[in-house]
């Protein structure tokens, strides 16, 4: 999977669990600090991460990672093997 269609498909969940971050989101935008993110939806995007990419995350793992950029990074990382 390309990092394209992983970052096409991170934006997808981050505005399924955001609604009101869709206008403001791009792969820097924070978050917490930027797109109003709290702990509970941080868990839930770890949730759908899970589900949507097939392997399994540690919510505390995705509760360190505070952008888009950060979360592709995750997925690539988890894709190939290499568990950060």
């Amino acid at each position: 999977m390309e990092r394209s269609e992983i970052y096409t498909k991170i934006n997808d969940i981050i505005v399924q669990v955001l609604p009101s971050a869709k206008k403001t989101v791009n792969s820097g935008a924070d978050l917490i600090a930027n797109l109003g993110a709290s702990s509970m939806d941080l868990v839930e995007i770890a949730f759908r991460i899970e589900k949507m990419f097939g392997f399994t995350v540690d919510a505390a793992s995705v509760i360190k990672l505070h952008s888009i950029d950060e979360l592709v990074d995750f997925v690539e990382q988890h894709k190939a093997g290499k568990t950060p």
